[in-house]
């Protein structure tokens, strides 16, 4: 502790507010870097897990499932007619697409399920209360 009558005491306290002032910095610098990485995980995470949306489309009788893998919305699949599946609950029509979706593709598609979906969903929005990270959706 430096005596105020001290010769180096404007010194002493001069070197300290500048160091106390870079820490400021580096501390903004790190808190916007972890802002940034943490946008950078939860959007790379989403892209990963596939999203399957069921399309009821009555005037056209049909009833289609639109998805999404790897940030690219895929080639629609269709269900079947209003008629046929139209009375189906969302979750049946989605095992359904998603049978669709193991046929046709490999892996790692050929061994997804509806079940691992909503797990990884779950998982990743626990990271996301975690880490404090407000998801942006609309």
């Amino acid at each position: 502790m430096l005596d105020k009558k001290s010769p180096q005491y404007k010194r002493s306290m001069k070197c300290r507010r500048r160091k106390i002032a870079d820490e400021k910095v580096k501390l903004k610098d790190y808190r916007y870097e972890l802002k940034y990485r943490k946008r950078l995980v939860y959007n790379c995470s989403q892209l990963i897990i596939p999203a399957i949306y069921i399309i009821r489309r009555p005037k056209y009788n049909r009833v289609i499932a639109k998805w999404r893998f790897m940030g690219k919305t895929q080639k629609p699949i269709h269900l079947g007619t209003m008629v046929d599946v139209g009375k189906m609950s969302d979750t049946d029509l989605k095992e359904r697409a998603i049978r669709m979706i193991r046929n046709r593709f490999s892996q790692p598609l050929d061994t997804l399920t509806l079940k691992w979906i909503k797990d990884e969903n779950n998982r990743l929005n626990d990271w996301c209360e975690r880490m404090g990270y407000k998801i942006r959706r609309g």
